[in-house]
């Protein structure tokens, strides 16, 4: 099958729409740190188990997290858009014949929703470091690893149904 009707067939605009947003998000959280670094104010660092604040820090330590799910992000969408399903992708099992397609839409979606994830997080994490909302970074971070985990294991799940369905 050829590669451009493969993608066609695979990414949705679900998938585009998912993918936007997550840019979107760490787009907001560099604006934030472009807002902290304008206005010149200490940002929290750092934070004990409690949520106290320990240590302030520049506002240009809020461009670390953007700029690292970034990097995420762009690896993301450089596997979703420039590699071959077929050949590159790993899958936790054997498509079935037939079956690539609906397997390949479910490994998209899980990507997409990472990289949704990602950007989500990465804007709730930078608004919290920038107002000093130290108590909530744990339940942040807990929700984000849930999610991610629930995201992956969720559309394994869907994806080995869809196997067996053919």
């Amino acid at each position: 099958m050829d590669k451009r009707l493969l993608r066609k067939l695979i990414y949705t605009r679900v998938d585009a729409v998912l993918e936007i947003l997550g840019y979107v998000f760490l787009l907001g959280s560099f604006l934030i740190a472009v807002a902290a670094c304008a206005t010149g104010t200490m940002v929290v660092e750092k934070f004990d188990k409690a949520g106290n604040v320990i240590k302030y820090g520049p506002p240009a330590i809020l461009f670390l997290m953007p700029a690292s799910m970034l990097f995420c992000n762009l690896l993301f969408s450089l596997v979703l858009h420039l590699s071959n399903p077929g050949t590159w992708w790993n899958m936790p099992f054997k498509p079935r014949p037939g079956r690539e397609i609906v397997l390949y839409r479910d490994i998209v979606r899980m990507q997409t929703v990472m990289e949704l994830l990602f950007g989500s997080y990465t804007l709730g994490f930078n608004i919290i470091l920038y107002r000093g909302y130290g108590d909530a970074i744990t339940p942040l971070t807990t929700v984000f690893t849930v999610a991610v985990l629930g995201d992956i294991v969720g559309m394994l799940v869907i994806s080995a149904r869809h196997n067996r369905a053919g």
